[in-house]
């Protein structure tokens, strides 16, 4: 076997990412060091894909460990959702994390985003500019991607979020003496990555990737 992909063991990581809204930027750093992390892996090729310099203690550590790490399954909720599924778009297509530090530190500032334009706001937040920021941070991660990028990797992506307008459930017999309604407003999102059954490549207007990354991006903005 190669020297550069010779490994005795792999650590699988399951990555939690909890919210917070003044943490987007920390919990960016968290997401953006495991990106680097996994990329620093050796590959067969001199560098690997997505190898930065700054990256070389991480290599020379895995070199020394003999280990391949892969992550697995990444969760979280409001800013570690939208870092998770960001950090989910970097790994699929082989993008740059950088795009969204851009949107936090430039365009992130709570202020900025305040719903101003309505009288009665259903959220703090100015939903549709908000949902703008994210469509351009999730494409701008793809666009960066390498031509000559392997195969996605297998990953499960689990995004807590709030329905506003809630689910009713109803309950009865056997498990009541009458029915029961009660309303839930908690939801979970499950993003998939199955390269063996699908290939994202088309950015047009209409395409399935176009429609994913509106799908994200609402996804996204329910996570907050």
């Amino acid at each position: 076997m190669d020297e550069h992909t010779d490994h005795d063991k792999e650590l699988r990581i399951g990555l939690v990412l909890y919210g917070g809204v003044s943490l987007a930027i920390y919990i960016y750093g968290v997401v953006y060091e495991f990106l680097r992390l996994l990329r620093s892996y050796p590959s067969a090729d001199s560098q690997g894909e997505g190898f930065r310099p700054e990256s070389r203690a991480y290599r020379r550590l895995l070199e020394l460990a003999h280990t391949r790490p892969v992550i697995d399954i990444i969760s979280g909720s409001s800013a570690g959702g939208i870092n998770g599924i960001c950090l989910g778009v970097a790994l699929a297509t082989q993008g740059d994390l950088k795009p969204l530090e851009t949107l936090w530190v430039k365009k992130g500032d709570l202020l900025e985003l305040i719903d101003r334009k309505s009288s009665k706001p259903r959220s703090l937040l100015d939903s549709e500019h908000y949902v703008y920021l994210l469509e351009e941070a999730l494409r701008s991660i793809s666009a960066t991607a390498s031509p000559s990028a392997g195969p996605a990797p297998l990953l499960d992506v689990f995004v807590t979020a709030t329905d506003l307008d809630g689910v009713t459930q109803t309950f009865g017999p056997p498990l009541t003496t009458q029915e029961i309604e009660e309303r839930q407003y908690g939801t979970v999102f499950h993003l998939k990555v199955r390269p063996d059954r699908y290939a994202l490549r088309d950015d047009t207007p209409g395409s399935d990737r176009q429609t994913v990354f509106d799908r994200l991006g609402l996804e996204e903005h329910l996570s907050r």
